[in-house]
């Protein structure tokens, strides 16, 4: 008979650097899983909302800028 309740490795291919988060799939140490993948939905949450900023600010200059521009024009 084989051996019950072991855990085999395996390669998952294709995941680059984010192999480590899927390591201890299945694991007694899942929660420390669980707990890198909470922090890297919150590292990527806060980058999304970073970007979110930038990308207003640069809408909100774009359009001071084309309102300059269209004042300008109307004034020749």
């Amino acid at each position: 008979m084989g051996e019950v309740g072991g855990v085999k490795k395996a390669c998952i291919y294709g995941l680059g650097s984010q192999a480590a988060f899927y390591e201890n799939v299945g694991s007694s140490s899942a929660s420390t899983t669980q707990s890198q993948d909470f922090d890297f939905d919150t590292r990527v949450k806060e980058y999304v909302q970073e970007m979110k900023e930038e990308m207003k600010d640069e809408m909100r200059e774009d359009m001071r800028e084309e309102l300059r521009e269209e004042r300008n024009t109307k004034c020749i």
